[in-house]
């Protein structure tokens, strides 16, 4: 609720929230609120006014985004939230059903496009904690006993140590957005797009380490270019003296 919380205050605190102000906030990212909105598979891009204000507690998408805990000041009827705690008109929720950043799925359905794995992912039967769409990757139905734990977690890189009894896909619920790397035991492995807008890597049997790290080209470019840039100026500094 933003008369709670103003745009980007609560990364301040280290809290990571679904809504805030971005003047280039990602395209795909502001369809996934705007389907979420409007429980419209189809729905487009809205203009958030570079503030991306997403506001549908009852949809299931918002387990999809690990939302734990919803702030508002008016009394949300749903019962899939716990208020947990209330102070002045203040109501803090925690959501049941929220999924963690990252997490093993059973299934992966392959869609040909985006707009059909959103009608995937917003039917009411479709359990999103075992199932995922893509539309480059698909994994036959199948229960292989596997396990998670997170070593270390930071805005640009996320540790795991993970096993699994055979072969199977993860979810990183964190957008796939160009400069996201995964490695498994030190070796990259490839990226695939999941459930719309996330990531999933395949993991192979056995016990392994897993790091998912944000190395934008673009950042490293500019720092070569500036780089190279002071270089000359300096350089034709000293000839001009």
């Amino acid at each position: 609720d933003r008369r709670v919380f103003h745009p980007n205050t609560p990364s301040y605190y280290r809290i990571e929230s679904i809504d805030g102000y971005d003047p280039i906030y990602l395209k795909n990212y502001s369809q996934f609120i705007s389907v979420m909105q409007s429980e419209n598979p189809y729905a487009k891009p809205s203009s958030f006014n570079r503030i991306v204000t997403p506001q549908k507690t009852t949809s299931n998408l918002i387990d999809l985004l690990n939302v734990q805990y919803v702030v508002s000041l008016d009394t949300l009827n749903s019962n899939d939230l716990d208020l947990v705690i209330q102070e002045g008109q203040t109501k803090l929720y925690k959501n049941k059903n929220a999924l963690p950043r990252v997490f093993f799925v059973e299934e992966v359905i392959k869609k040909a496009t985006v707009a059909e794995e959103y009608v995937s992912l917003l039917e009411g039967d479709f359990s999103l904690s075992t199932k995922a769409t893509s539309t480059e990757y698909e994994f036959s139905a199948k229960s292989i006993p596997s396990d998670i734990k997170i070593i270390s977690y930071t805005a640009g890189e996320i540790t795991l140590s993970v096993k699994t009894e055979e072969k199977k896909p993860l979810i990183f619920t964190t957008p796939n957005y160009p400069g996201w790397q995964a490695q498994i035991n030190s070796k990259q492995t490839p990226v695939y797009q999941a459930d719309a807008i996330f990531q999933l890597i395949e993991i192979p049997k056995g016990e392994h380490e897993v790091k998912f790290i944000y190395n934008p080209k673009s950042f490293y470019n500019g720092l070569y270019i500036s780089l190279a840039g002071l270089g000359l100026t300096l350089l034709a500094t000293v000839l001009i003296c």
